[in-house]
């Protein structure tokens, strides 16, 4: 069974799809509701605005859209909507259009419609973070961490003997430089999310470790 963050995600991509049907037909589009609290929900169920207090804007599975001609005029009746609402219910058999509504005829109404996903109920939801994640919703990151990375280059080959200050130097540059694109690498792939500050505060004894220990073995 499909989790509410999926059906989400769907949904989005259905929309995306009705967006491009709706532009190609030749129309032009301004964007409505996509989210709506619950305090808002109570709001236009008193005006009379809404006649549910479970509607699926609540969990982010319903957007409105105002439809227009190149002329700029506002397509508001269902006839001249129909074509586009028969599309976005094709495209999923999840998928509502508001024209069709028995109860309440709403035409700028596009929905997904999974009630019982995740348990979600109008009457108990006061934010979408609110849903416990279930199992398929945690992404889990490979066991390879920062440490990792530094551990390792402590274990490099140590500076052969009769190396000159030179070639020392450039051994050392070598291993940081293979640090740094690693640590870079790493951050953007795992997403450690590290800022260019960050990153440079790992590198920097590591470059320090590198060059002070290349210093002591040519002493020797």
């Amino acid at each position: 069974m499909a989790s509410l963050r999926q059906h989400q995600n769907e949904f989005l991509k259905d929309v995306d799809r009705l967006l491009k049907f709706i532009w190609l037909k030749g129309f032009e589009l301004s964007g409505g509701e996509l989210y709506r609290t619950k305090e808002q929900q109570e709001i236009y169920y008193k005006q009379g605005l809404s006649k549910t207090m479970n509607s699926n804007h609540l969990r982010k599975l319903a957007i409105d859209l105002f439809i227009f001609t190149n002329e700029g005029i506002w397509i508001k009746t269902k006839s001249a909507l129909q074509e586009i609402g028969d599309y976005w219910e094709s495209l999923s058999p999840y998928n509502r259009w508001g024209g069709n509504f028995k109860s309440f005829t709403d035409a700028f109404h596009f929905e997904r419609e999974v009630e019982k996903v995740s348990n979600v109920r109008a009457t108990n939801l006061k934010t979408i973070t609110s849903v416990t994640p279930q199992k398929e919703d945690v992404v889990e990151r490979p066991k390879f961490g920062l440490i990792k990375i530094i551990k390792s280059l402590f274990k490099f080959k140590k500076v052969k003997e009769g190396m000159t200050m030179k070639e020392g130097v450039k051994t050392s540059e070598l291993w940081v430089a293979i640090g740094a694109a690693l640590v870079v690498f790493c951050n953007s792939y795992f997403g450690w999310s590290l800022d260019s500050e960050q990153v440079m505060q790992f590198l920097a004894p590591i470059m320090a470790y590198l060059l002070g220990r290349t210093a002591v073995k040519l002493k020797k």
